[in-house]
């Protein structure tokens, strides 16, 4: 009976001891695998934290080139505007310079007009000073023929002499001051010819050079 008891306690021993030995060999798996965990998450985790600075650096750069892309097409961009607002300025210039010049020349144009019209209204000045020296003229011809029927057969013939020359003169281009001279027609001499000695009947009727007027 009592080594019944002795090997069922030695059992007991033994499986005691053997489950200790479980237990410190599972503790110790169990450990060992906790820290082999620890090594996984640690190095999983510098693995993604280097994957994470790669990735940051990466979007940096990425970044970077988009920026100077972007800046670079501003730039560009920029530069097109630029040369695009200087050719519309020039071609701008260029049309107002030939705006100028057509205004100039219009200009001169309508100077010349000017010019032209000024000799044109000279011209009608000169032609309506004419008419009134020949209509000067008609009126004298006119008062002659009604003195005509006031004097004689004689002085008649002489005024129509006169009045021959009074149209020669007129035929050509030129014609004479007449005035009133102690209330009769007369006309103006040549002071050149005021010494010559000219007459009609033997000096009883004097005569004189009439001054023309051109």
């Amino acid at each position: 009976m009592s080594k019944i008891l002795d090997l069922q306690k030695r059992a007991n021993d033994l499986l005691s001891q053997h489950q200790n030995d479980i237990d410190e060999k599972l503790s110790s798996e169990i450990s060992q695998i906790f820290r082999d965990m620890q090594n996984t998450v640690r190095s999983e985790a510098r693995s993604l934290n280097s994957s994470i600075d790669k990735t940051k650096t990466d979007i940096q750069q990425k970044q970077s080139e988009a920026t100077n892309e972007i800046l670079q097409q501003i730039k560009q961009t920029t530069a097109q505007t630029k040369q695009q607002q200087q050719q519309g300025m020039t071609a701008l210039l260029q049309e107002q310079q030939q705006q100028i010049k057509q205004l100039q020349a219009n200009l001169q144009q309508l100077n010349g007009l000017s010019q032209e019209t000024a000799q044109a209204a000279k011209l009608k000045k000169t032609l309506i000073s004419s008419n009134i020296v020949l209509i000067s003229l008609a009126c004298i011809t006119l008062i002659s023929s009604i003195c005509l029927g006031y004097v004689s057969k004689s002085k008649y013939n002489d005024i129509q002499a006169m009045q021959k020359k009074v149209d020669y003169l007129k035929s050509q281009g030129g014609s004479m001051i007449t005035t009133t001279c102690g209330k009769k027609l007369c006309v103006e001499l040549d002071p050149n010819h005021l010494q010559d000695n000219y007459s009609l009947d033997n000096g009883m009727r004097p005569l004189g050079i009439v001054k023309e007027v051109r």
